[in-house]
């Protein structure tokens, strides 16, 4: 977890560079090893460790906007916060066994995190999430034989997607949609 952790700090230190929203970015990446890990362990996303996160995200990213001078950041992550927090409750709401409420809370913090970046990281990484998930159910269901029904903790694939947003959303942003 510790390593993990540390390979997460050193790529954002050197996709990034020594920008404000580093330290925000980190705090991002410590979350959702703890949330990813406690989430595979016994299938939950703890609000002990993703509201702390939130706190730390967003106070991380109003500082480096206050830095800046420059507040569009911070409108796009509410924008991408609340879309993605929206999207999520109603499936949540429509169909609540699909999902837990921590992935709920979780896309919500992951959706203003991308957000400050710009709104195409928060589609693309939960594009990628989405991918990573239907990738590794499908093995757990081959795998272990059973059927559509199986049970997959979804905050570790929804981990993978804002560390692939965070880390290469500009570029791959960029190939997809040709701006």
């Amino acid at each position: 977890m510790v390593v993990v952790t540390a390979v997460l700090f050193a790529g954002a230190a050197a996709r990034l560079g020594t920008v404000p929203e580093l330290g925000a970015y980190c705090a991002l990446f410590a979350g959702l090893v703890a949330v990813s890990v406690t989430d595979i362990r016994v299938g939950l996303v703890p609000r002990a460790f993703l509201y702390p996160t939130a706190g730390l995200v967003a106070a991380g990213l109003v500082a480096a906007s206050a830095v800046d001078a420059d507040w569009r950041p911070c409108l796009d992550a509410l924008i991408g916060g609340a879309a993605a927090f929206g999207t999520f409750f109603a499936v949540w709401w429509l169909v609540p066994r699909s999902m837990g409420f921590g992935d709920v809370r979780l896309a919500g913090v992951i959706g203003l995190s991308l957000g400050w970046l710009g709104l195409r990281q928060v589609y693309l990484g939960f594009v990628v999430a989405f991918v990573v998930g239907s990738v590794v159910g499908v093995a757990k269901m081959v795998v272990q034989r059973t059927g559509r029904k199986t049970a997959l903790p979804f905050g570790p694939a929804l981990a993978a997607g804002a560390v692939v947003g965070v880390l290469w959303g500009s570029t791959l942003a960029s190939l997809w949609f040709r701006a």
